[in-house]
């Protein structure tokens, strides 16, 4: 249970890494080529892989609080609010650290400013674009959650990479939709195909990706000797 205090504890970052990062990846203004929904999700992006690489970096320069673990829980975001929480307990070695919260939202804060300067150096190393969607995707997907089991796990990934799909127009759900081969696996699909399930993505994760039913991502599996 999120007690009120908890609840009310504001999120900090640097400005320069909300103008970098988080409104050119969740900006509202930015249409469908978005590749997330909320603030917070960038966020709590840029703090997994501040944990799970070990990168803890004070905030310098101007900060900003645009977000609470209120809003978060409000949309969709609980398991996610869990996973920093549980994220916390582990680093410190001791569930002392819920008994002093700013010591935890400062933990929290430091860990997702590692984050987003690490995610800064894989925009500059050309690993995926502002809007690649799917690569950026694949990179939360496909990673190893540490103390987390599978299902919680594919938890957090999923409410990670919520997306705004029921407010794009039907002109671009058709434009996307035409880009995928509903029929025919092209050898690229193939190939990523191999690769993602390899990496451990699921069937369920697959299916969503390749906007293909479970059938027929499982039906391919198995034509190429994976099931």
């Amino acid at each position: 249970m999120i007690d009120e205090e908890l609840y009310n504890l504001d999120f900090t970052l640097e400005k320069e890494m909300k103008e970098k990062i988080i409104v050119k990846f969740a900006a509202k203004q930015h249409g469908y080529y978005n590749v997330f929904r909320y603030y917070w999700q960038p966020f709590v992006w840029a703090a997994v892989i501040g944990f799970r690489k070990n990168l803890r970096r004070e905030l310098s320069g101007e900060k900003e609080q645009i977000f609470n673990m209120g809003i978060m829980m409000r949309n969709g975001g609980s398991k996610c609010v869990q996973a920093l929480i549980c994220l916390c307990i582990a680093k410190s070695g001791s569930l002392e650290i819920m008994k002093d919260l700013k010591k935890m939202i400062a933990m929290i804060n430091e860990y997702a400013n590692g984050g987003f300067y690490e995610i800064l150096r894989m925009i500059e190393d050309n690993e995926f674009g502002v809007n690649d969607f799917e690569n950026v995707k694949m990179e939360i997907l496909s990673r190893d959650y540490m103390e987390f089991e599978d299902d919680e796990q594919d938890e957090i990934a999923d409410e990670i990479v919520k997306t705004e799909k029921e407010e794009e127009s039907p002109e671009v759900t058709e434009t996307i939709k035409k880009k995928r081969n509903k029929g025919k696996w092209s050898p690229k699909q193939e190939a990523e195909l191999k690769n993602y399930y390899k990496s451990g993505l699921t069937i369920e994760q697959l299916s969503a990706f390749f906007e293909r039913s479970e059938e027929d991502v499982s039906d391919k599996l198995k034509n190429l000797n994976l099931l």
